[in-house]
């Protein structure tokens, strides 16, 4: 039900299911990444996350680096770097929604030392393409205007 919730971009009722106890799981955070609207999901990412302190049922390591990165634990992102955790997109799109300024920017040279400079503008160039393109699928959608911020 929490995953239906996410895809159906419900905040109410996934807040409600959390709030009944839904257990957080990696497969209602992957749908919560696709959704762009940033006051939507910042929204539904704050309920997600006073949840997961409460109660954690799912390790980031097990959800995956762009979670990390996204959250801004520079910490566990880093030793998953350092580990050779995968850097896809995801990670950079992350990147770019994580809130924390000083926490992004850290988290930025560490992904630069691991990729290098051209790797590391290429892929951020491919995420926020993706971003884009899923904010315009969203809006169309929605039959609203996109997000001119992204």
């Amino acid at each position: 039900p929490l995953v239906l919730a996410v895809s159906a971009r419900n905040s109410a009722a996934a807040e409600a299911l959390l709030l009944g106890g839904a257990e957080i799981n990696r497969q209602a955070l992957v749908g919560l990444r696709k959704i762009s609207r940033s006051s939507l999901r910042e929204g539904m990412e704050a309920t997600f996350f006073k949840r997961y302190l409460e109660k954690p049922t799912i390790t980031m390591e097990e959800i995956g680096l762009w979670a990390s990165v996204q959250c801004g634990f520079v910490s566990t992102a880093t030793k998953a770097l350092e580990t050779g955790a995968p850097v896809d997109a995801w990670v950079l799109t992350g990147l770019r929604r994580c809130q924390n300024e000083e926490n992004r920017e850290t988290l930025e040279a560490a992904l630069r030392r691991r990729l290098g400079s051209r790797w590391f503008e290429s892929l951020r160039a491919e995420a926020a393409t993706a971003e884009l393109l899923l904010e315009l699928k969203e809006a169309v959608a929605d039959r609203r205007d996109p997000d001119e911020g992204l």
